[in-house]
C-alpha cells in the first residue's frame, strides 16, 4: 500500500511476487527488484542499465560508443564463448525519424542518451539473450511499442480470434487391476459430498 513503491505493484502482490522471482534470477534483492523491474501493458520490462549490468554478469563484454556530432551511438557485445565475432548495433538520428521518436520528448532533450539506451537493450536482444532472463524491453520501448504492439505481427486477439490450446487428457490411472477387467470397471468411484465435508 506504500506510496514509496511503484505504481504497478500499489495493491498488487502477485506483480510483487513476480518482481521478486524475476529479481532473485538476476542477483537483485526483493527491494532493488521493485525499483529496476518495472510492469507496462502487464508485461515486466528493465532499465537499460540493468540489461547491461546482466549482459556483464553473465561474462561477455559490452562496449558502448556515444557520437554526439553525428548523433548516433553504437554498443557492442563480445561473447565469452565467441570472442572472435562480435556483436554491434548502432542508432543514429535517421533510425529514430524513421521510428517515429524523434519527435518525443526525451529524444528532443537527449537523443544521443536515448539513442545509447536503445543500441545496448537491442544488442543484448541479439547477442546475449539468455542474460536478459525473459526481460528483454526498457518501460520506453515498451511505452513506445503502443498499446496494439503485438497487434502489429499477429492481430488483435478477440474472443472471436483466441483459440485455446488443445490439452490432452491424460488416461485415468488404474489402480489393482485385475486380469480381464475393462479400465471403466477399475476406476476409482467420485468423491461423495460426505467424504469432501469429512476433509
Amino acid at each position: 500500500n506504500s506510496d514509496l513503491v511503484p505504481v504497478a505493484y500499489r495493491k498488487k502482490p502477485g506483480n510483487v511476487l513476480v518482481a521478486w522471482g524475476l529479481g532473485a534470477s538476476m542477483g537483485l534483492d526483493r527491494m532493488e527488484s521493485l525499483y529496476r523491474i518495472d510492469v507496462i501493458q502487464g508485461k515486466p520490462c528493465a532499465s537499460s542499465e540493468l540489461i547491461a549490468s546482466n549482459v556483464r554478469k553473465a561474462g561477455h563484454k559490452l562496449r558502448v560508443t556515444i557520437n554526439e556530432d553525428e548523433q548516433w551511438a553504437e554498443a557492442t557485445i563480445i561473447r565469452r564463448d565467441d570472442p572472435d565475432n562480435p556483436i554491434t548495433v548502432r542508432r543514429t538520428s535517421e533510425w529514430a525519424k524513421r521510428m517515429g521518436l524523434s519527435q518525443k520528448d526525451n529524444y528532443v532533450k537527449q537523443l544521443v542518451t536515448m539513442l545509447a539506451h536503445r543500441a545496448i537493450t537491442a544488442v543484448a536482444r541479439f547477442g546475449a539473450p539468455e542474460a536478459l532472463y525473459g526481460v528483454q524491453y526498457t518501460a520506453d520501448e515498451l511505452q513506445d511499442l503502443g498499446p496494439a504492439a503485438d497487434e502489429k505481427t499477429r492481430g488483435p486477439v478477440t474472443a472471436a480470434t483466441f483459440t485455446a490450446p488443445k490439452v490432452e487428457k491424460p488416461a485415468m490411472p488404474v489402480l489393482n487391476a485385475a486380469p480381464g477387467k475393462s479400465d471403466a470397471q477399475d476406476a476409482p468411484a467420485p468423491v461423495t459430498p460426505e467424504q469432501i465435508a469429512d476433509l
